[in-house]
C-alpha cells in the first residue's frame, strides 16, 4: 500500500510539474516572477540576487562601459602616437640645438683667432719702421690695410701714412673713416 501511495505521489508530483511548464509556456502564469519574488524576499539572497528588469539595466550599463573603454583607449592611443611624434620632434630639436651650439662656439672661436691675428699684425707693423711698413702697405689688399690702420696707435698710423705715397695715403684715410 506505502508504495502505491508513494506512486500515485510521484505520478502526481510529475503531472504538476508537467501542468506548471505548460502554463508557463502558454504564459498563463510566469514561474521566473514567482521564483524571483520568492527570492529576492529573503533577506540573506536580497543583495546578492538581481531580477531579470535589473540584469538588463545592469547589462545595458555594462555595454555603455565597454562603449566607453572603447573610446578611452582609442584616444590613449591616439595621445600616445602624439606624444611619440612630439619625443622625435623634441629630439630633432636637441640636435640641431647642439649644432648650433657647436657651431656657435666654433665661430667665436674663429673670430677670436681673426681679432688675436689682426692685434698680432697691428702690433708687428707698430713695432717696424715706417718706411719699411709704407713698402708692404703698397702692396698689400686694401681692406687688410684699412683693418690694420684703424687698430693701431694715431701716432703709428699717422707716421707709416707719411711714408705712403700721397695718391695711396689719401684713399685709406678717406677709407678709415
Amino acid at each position: 500500500m506505502l508504495r502505491k501511495l508513494l506512486l500515485i505521489a510521484i505520478i502526481l508530483s510529475f503531472l504538476a510539474t508537467i501542468s506548471l511548464v505548460a502554463l508557463n509556456f502558454f504564459g498563463i502564469i510566469s514561474i521566473r516572477s514567482y521564483a524571483e519574488d520568492i527570492v529576492t524576499g529573503l533577506p540573506v539572497l536580497e543583495d546578492h540576487v538581481r531580477t531579470g528588469e535589473q540584469y538588463f539595466e545592469l547589462q545595458g550599463e555594462y555595454e555603455a562601459l565597454q562603449e566607453e573603454h572603447a573610446e578611452l583607449q582609442e584616444e590613449h592611443q591616439n595621445l600616445q602616437n602624439d606624444f611619440d611624434e612630439l619625443e622625435a620632434e623634441l629630439e630633432t630639436v636637441r640636435s640641431e640645438k647642439e649644432e648650433l651650439e657647436a657651431l656657435y662656439q666654433e665661430m667665436q672661436e674663429e673670430e677670436m683667432t681673426r681679432e688675436e691675428r689682426m692685434e698680432q699684425l697691428v702690433n708687428i707693423y707698430s713695432n717696424m719702421a715706417a718706411a719699411q711698413a709704407a713698402e708692404i702697405f703698397e702692396t698689400m689688399n686694401r681692406e687688410l690695410a684699412v683693418a690694420i690702420l684703424a687698430n693701431m696707435d694715431d701716432r703709428d698710423a699717422a707716421e707709416l701714412l707719411e711714408n705712403l705715397p700721397a695718391d695711396q695715403a689719401a684713399e685709406l684715410s678717406g677709407e678709415l673713416q
